[in-house]
């Protein structure tokens, strides 16, 4: 019994039910397991990209699953439930559906570059974190001044030429350290 029938899920719908849920575990694991890579390590450049390989796939598989929902509609709530129970079933169902959607859509369209691009989102260049260290003191990572985009330097590059730093910085609510040019950095 491949289709849903009036009772109960059929075997379409319940090996892309698991398998999805499975995947989405993986995917929460492999993204937590990245976030400790270091620049250096092997897999820091080719671990996002099976990230974001698995996550088109499941994107692919949710439309997937949302059509066959239409195709071999799901059984009914049990009769035995409250009205208010089957009907917070079938909402909760469809919010989960739109978060998942959400979720993997965002996921794509963050690391498409030339999505950004046709959107005018510019890239930023920000400091290193040893020259961040020398300029400010601080040995913590605090949300470094952003660069130019031509990769110059974050201290000067958003102050035209010919300005000095002290009246760009007085336009600019910036205070003379620039350690507190970011609220975070405190």
């Amino acid at each position: 019994m491949l289709r849903n029938t009036p009772h109960q899920f059929g075997l379409i719908a319940v090996l892309l039910h698991w398998s999805m849920a499975l995947v989405i575990y993986a995917m929460f694991a492999l993204g937590l397991w990245m976030v400790g890579l270091g620049y250096y390590d092997s897999w820091y450049h080719d671990a996002p990209e099976i990230h974001k390989s698995i996550g088109v796939i499941l994107l692919l598989t949710l439309v997937i699953r949302l059509l066959w929902r239409i195709i071999s509609p799901p059984p009914k709530p049990l009769s035995s439930f409250s009205p208010q129970m089957r009907i917070s079933s079938v909402v909760a169902h469809w919010l989960l559906y739109t978060l998942l959607l959400a979720i993997l859509l965002s996921g794509y369209f963050i690391s498409n570059r030339r999505w950004q691009a046709d959107c005018g989102i510019q890239p930023v260049l920000s400091a290193g974190r040893s020259e961040w260290r020398r300029r400010t003191g601080r040995s913590g990572w605090r949300y470094p001044p952003v660069a130019g985009l031509d990769g110059s330097d974050p201290f000067t590059a958003a102050r035209p030429s010919g300005v000095k730093t002290s009246l760009y910085r007085s336009r600019y609510n910036l205070k003379t350290d620039v350690r507190f040019a970011h609220p975070f950095t405190r």
